[in-house]
């Protein structure tokens, strides 16, 4: 089974300016927590996880005597020399500014012309809703005359949990069960609730960040942008698209799969379904797939997730459709999942695979044999 290619983050700023609330808000987890930092020079550091599609290098701190500037400098410069199309390099650079309480330095302003004319970058002018109008503009303006050629956008940005602030957009004007917009927000508790079906989920402000994550995905290279939609939390519709393609691309291509003359329970059949169950899982940031994912690593045949695949691929046997069903169902249940979590909801696993079971199989097989796979869409 093939793994995800990370995708390489290069992350820039002063400390206070809100790098960690911005990786927190778009990957849904805290910086320290993407794994052990190690030191890669002075001031840059590198977070990796196993389990996580993605390498965050931080820049602690970047003030510097002129001695350890050259250093950075060129120690940077090596690092994104690397070719960036390729699985080693730096593939997008963030440049976190505070324009409310900071001013580029002229170290800065050496470095961003010194190190950013090689690789996609762009400016995340973070804390916007507590600068001036006039601050923003001044500061667009600076980074402007720089002529970075290389620069993809100046964004501005608010990436602040648990707390309400006036002016600013939540990510919440409609109830993600049932889709009314019957909100109450709940601000001692940083919760919004429906009061039509009793859904709840948590307040998170995000302003600007999803046209950063839209914008990243559009300049990284095709051989990690499949890493950055599995990693990224904030725009679903990157997944969707993604889950669709390895739905499709297995239905057309896959003789295993569509072929009605494949007995339900050949062991062969089994496991190209379960690979395509573990890339949806790997789309979705589905971790608790591991046993499945070892079925494939190991070849371990008689385990518990073969016997489960052999009794849902028989509970329809005179349909050929009912593999790829099967795959539809559950990607069903994980975008369900993901959106379940997303809201902090209390039993995402319940709430999510309660329809994992035969007769929602059988729904599928039945649209899927009058509409082919434009049921996707739906």
């Amino acid at each position: 089974m093939q793994r995800l290619v990370k995708a390489n983050i290069l992350i820039i700023g002063q400390s206070g300016v809100g790098k960690s609330s911005i990786i927190n808000s778009i990957f849904r987890t805290e910086i320290a927590a993407i794994g052990k930092g190690v030191p890669v020079t002075q001031g840059l550091t590198k977070y990796t996880r196993d389990d996580l599609p993605i390498v965050i290098y931080d820049t602690a701190g970047i003030t510097f005597d002129p001695e350890q500037e050259k250093k950075f400098i060129q120690q940077l410069k090596k690092l994104i020399g690397k070719n960036s199309s390729k699985k080693d390099g730096i593939h997008v650079v963030w440049y976190v500014v505070d324009c409310a309480t900071t001013r580029f330095s002229n170290f800065e302003t050496r470095l961003c012309s010194k190190v950013l004319d090689k690789v996609p970058n762009l400016f995340l002018l973070n804390k916007s809703d507590l600068s001036s109008t006039s601050d923003i503009e001044k500061m667009k303006t600076v980074i402007q005359s720089m002529n970075l050629s290389k620069c993809q956008g100046i964004f501005n940005t608010v990436a602040t949990e648990g707390k309400i602030i006036h002016n600013i957009k939540l990510n919440v004007d409609s109830c993600s069960s049932c889709k009314g917009n019957n909100i109450s927000i709940r601000k001692k508790v940083d919760r919004w609730s429906c009061e039509d079906c009793k859904a709840t989920g948590s307040i998170i402000m995000e302003n600007g960040l999803k046209e950063v994550v839209s914008t990243s995905f559009g300049v990284l290279p095709d051989v990690v942008k499949d890493s950055f939609a599995s990693a990224q939390q904030l725009m679903a519709q990157f997944k969707d698209f993604k889950s669709r393609e390895i739905i499709q691309t297995n239905f057309t291509d896959n003789a295993l799969v569509k072929s009605p003359k494949i007995p339900s329970n050949n062991p062969l059949l089994m496991k190209a379904v379960a690979e395509i169950l573990i890339k949806l899982a790997l789309v979705w940031t589905f971790k608790e797939c591991g046993m499945l994912n070892d079925i494939i690593l190991e070849n371990q045949q008689q385990s518990q997730w073969i016997l489960t695949l052999y009794e849902y691929l028989t509970q329809v046997p005179d349909s050929q459709y009912v593999a790829v069903a099967l795959t539809v169902l559950w990607n069903y249940c994980l975008r369900k999942y993901h959106l379940a979590v997303n809201d902090q909801s209390q039993n995402p696993l319940g709430d999510a695979f309660g329809d994992f079971k035969g007769p929602m199989l059988t729904k599928i097989v039945s649209l899927i044999e009058k509409e082919g796979l434009d049921i996707l869409q739906h």
